[in-house]
């Protein structure tokens, strides 16, 4: 499930540089946010006790990945020209389908990953026990697991950005070469 982004100028280019925490010396003038969450469904076939107080549990786990929200920042000193503007919200959507394609890798990998650690798994105990059980691991395991396939698509986003980096300077006649190395000098001490 994806969210369309949307497109806000509430951020200068100094806020969206100190967000996107790049570490580089260049200025940046968009940052593509997005929330994103695992929702889990469990069921389980079961066999219950005589007395029915423990139970033999087998889980059938589904999980979703969700794209909630999608902002796209772009800086507002780039308000009113049109070009740059354009030039940004492109950009950005392009990291935007990188966070698509990424869900979507992780979505696959995480259940190729999550069939083959609960294929022929049994549980013990009540049924919120078992429940209890699968939850504390989605809290921790497969959480990380999730983050860790998503930081792959990092690479897909710096790959995107020194590209788009290079051609800069002839963009809109210019104008955001000139900007950045206007802001470039404001910024520095």
């Amino acid at each position: 499930m994806f969210a369309e982004p949307s497109i806000s100028f509430e951020m200068g280019a100094a806020q969206i540089e100190q967000m996107a925490r790049t570490g580089r010396p260049e200025v940046h003038f968009g940052l593509t946010q997005v929330e994103t969450h695992m929702e889990p469904r469990v069921s389980f076939a079961t066999l219950s006790s005589s007395g029915g107080q423990r139970l033999c549990a087998r889980p059938h786990i589904e999980v979703m990945l969700a794209l909630d929200r999608a902002r796209v920042n772009v800086a507002r000193e780039l308000v009113g020209n049109e070009c740059a503007v354009s030039v940004v919200w492109h950009h950005e959507l392009r990291h935007f389908a990188i966070v698509q394609e990424s869900l979507a890798t992780t979505a696959s990998e995480l259940e190729r990953i999550m069939r083959a650690y609960y294929d022929g798994a049994v549980f013990v105990g009540s049924e919120a026990e078992a429940q209890e059980q699968i939850e504390r691991e989605f809290r921790g395991r497969w959480t990380l697991e999730f983050e860790t396939l998503q930081a792959r698509g990092n690479l897909a986003h710096e790959a995107l950005d020194t590209q788009d980096a290079q051609a800069e300077s002839t963009l809109c006649d210019g104008a955001l070469a000139r900007l950045a190395a206007r802001l470039s000098r404001q910024t520095k001490p």
